[in-house]
């Protein structure tokens, strides 16, 4: 371990090949004490909770394979059956290489934030596209709905609007726009 590392004289460990349990063991950089760590034979599959150093108060769960939590089956349906509550910080789920699919009877996205600059909903596709496909659509702006394109297209069977006060440009106005201000 290198110069100013940690040490505990206090640690028990208990293992064999297949695996070990540790208390109060040192990371291998030497800068933090795990309070708990359970460890496969594999060095990649382990869970640990860090009680100091950089990492202090987390529990890191490492799975070299797939990563499972199966619960709730106890509960009704208008039960919460799992949760995640960060107080304070971002939320990140991440894909490396692959999608992230999320599968329910209902999906609600929500952003409460104290003022309108914090409670926003982005979608960003990144060059794709972005896809919304239902029976019924609706957009509902209590203030303003703004669309912005290169090119806007509408196909529709049937088309209704209803406006109180429309203004609009266009190529077909063009030149009566230029008449009026000349």
């Amino acid at each position: 371990m290198a110069e100013g590392s940690k040490i505990n004289y206090y640690s028990t460990w208990y293992g064999q090949g297949d695996g070990d349990i540790s208390f109060g063991s040192i990371s291998f950089d030497g800068t933090c004490t795990a309070d708990v760590s359970l460890r496969g034979s594999d060095g990649h599959h382990f869970l640990e909770m860090t009680k100091d150093g950089p990492r202090k108060g987390w529990t890191t769960a490492c799975a070299p394979g797939a990563f499972n939590i199966e619960c709730s089956e106890l509960l009704s349906k208008t039960d919460i059956g799992f949760s995640i509550d960060a107080k304070n910080g971002d939320i990140v789920i991440k894909a490396n290489n692959g999608k992230i699919r999320l599968e329910a009877n209902d999906i609600e996205l929500s952003a409460k934030g104290p003022n309108s600059r914090e409670a926003n909903i982005v979608l960003d596709a990144d060059g794709g596209a972005i896809k919304l496909k239902s029976n019924n659509i609706t957009f509902d702006a209590t203030g303003t709905l703004k669309l912005v394109s290169n090119v806007y297209q509408i196909e529709a069977e049937m088309m209704k609007q209803l406006v109180s006060v429309m203004q609009g440009l266009s190529c077909a106005t063009k030149d009566i726009v230029k008449l009026r201000r000349g």
